[in-house]
């Protein structure tokens, strides 16, 4: 089953957060200009400018996208979701695995437009289907570094060390 963010482009973002009144049209050209002249992205711009910052701008893409903003720091992921994907790919990906019911991976991402993003974790996790919420970039990278960095501490913990080869004398 095929991964479907909501209907808006993925550069409908900005039209949420004039909409909202948390940007000007003035401003938003300003940083559009910006950000072709210095070649960096338009949510980089803003949020370095001070002007929106990452919540903000993760909270109009799940609006734009039609999908549910979550701040994953204060979230209770589930260790068996995390378990299904592997460490490599959410952190290339800025990925998240938050819970599984049933075939259905809920994943927490700052691009739900992403589709290979998704697949490598369709593939990854062996579901056929990944659910989106969206989080800010940052607050998705701490909580990867908090859990996955955990289970790197308790792999280490329960897994006994290589056997030694005695010396040859």
């Amino acid at each position: 089953m095929a991964h479907t963010a909501g209907a808006t482009r993925k550069d409908g973002w900005p039209k949420q957060a004039v909409a909202r009144g948390a940007l000007t049209e003035a401003l938003l050209r300003e940083a559009e200009d910006e950000a072709a002249a210095t070649k960096r992205e338009l949510a980089e711009v803003l949020v370095r400018n001070g002007t929106l910052t990452e919540e903000q701008i993760a909270q109009c893409t799940a609006e734009a996208a039609g999908l549910v903003y979550l701040d994953v720091r204060d979230y209770q992921i589930d260790a068996k979701a995390l378990a299904l994907v592997p460490e490599p790919v959410a952190r290339r990906h800025t990925l998240l695995p938050l819970y599984r019911i049933g075939n259905t991976l809920t994943v927490a991402t700052a691009d739900p437009w992403d589709a290979v993003a998704i697949d490598a974790v369709r593939l990854g996790a062996r579901l056929p289907i990944i659910q989106s919420v969206v989080a800010s970039r940052s607050a998705i990278r701490q909580e990867l570094e908090r859990h996955y960095g955990h289970q790197v501490v308790e792999d280490a913990a329960t897994t006994p060390p290589p056997a030694r080869r005695p010396k040859a004398g």
